[in-house]
């Protein structure tokens, strides 16, 4: 069975082919024709159908049963700092350490320290699936954690510096952190 993803993002396709044993991922840059969507939706769902819609377009005759389409959506959101990260999480990203010519680790820590300790963060993710008979499911979920300086090794993205009961995503074994993660927790739902 294939599972065509919607992310290039290693960290992502290393956690999504995790919880979907006995399938073989494709990821978009082996679909034929693939160009990556302008992500121009005004929230995660939108942008993760945006995704869908576009792999969907590209495999559709090509699908057989138990095959699945996967996009996700997801990001991080700091109430604190408006509507500066969300969906725009990624531009937000290339852009500062593009500016400071540094890295997104040093951007991570930039976030922590402009966010405060203790603010309040979201990790939210949306993940869209499509069968191979057309059918789409969405569903949401979110890890609701606070900032921290950056701390661990384990994990991408924002992990250093969202913290969930006393230690971040990146301190957790990947067993740990599968149990709250909310890409996990969408996953399962959109499969039921």
């Amino acid at each position: 069975m294939k599972i065509f993803l919607g992310t290039n993002n290693r960290g992502k396709i290393l956690e999504i082919i995790k919880y979907l044993p006995g399938h073989i991922a494709i990821c978009p840059d082996e679909i034929q024709g693939y160009k990556e969507p302008v992500e121009d939706g005004k929230d995660f769902a939108e942008n993760s159908k945006i995704k869908a819609q576009t792999i969907w377009n590209l495999v559709k005759t090509k699908m057989k049963p138990g095959d699945l389409i996967l996009t996700d959506d997801s990001g991080i959101i700091i109430p604190k700092l408006e509507d500066r990260l969300g969906v725009k999480t990624k531009r937000e990203m290339e852009s500062w350490t593009e500016q400071n010519a540094t890295t997104e680790k040093e951007f991570w820590r930039h976030i922590s320290k402009i966010a405060g300790e203790n603010a309040e963060a979201n990790f939210v993710v949306v993940i869209t699936i499509i069968n191979y008979k057309g059918d789409a499911k969405q569903v949401e979920e979110i890890l609701t954690g606070k900032i921290t300086e950056p701390r661990g090794n384990n994990g991408f993205a924002f992990d250093s510096i969202l913290e969930y009961e006393g230690r971040t995503l990146a301190e957790m074994t990947s067993e740990e952190k599968q149990k709250i993660n909310p890409r996990a927790k969408a996953i399962k739902k959109a499969l039921l």
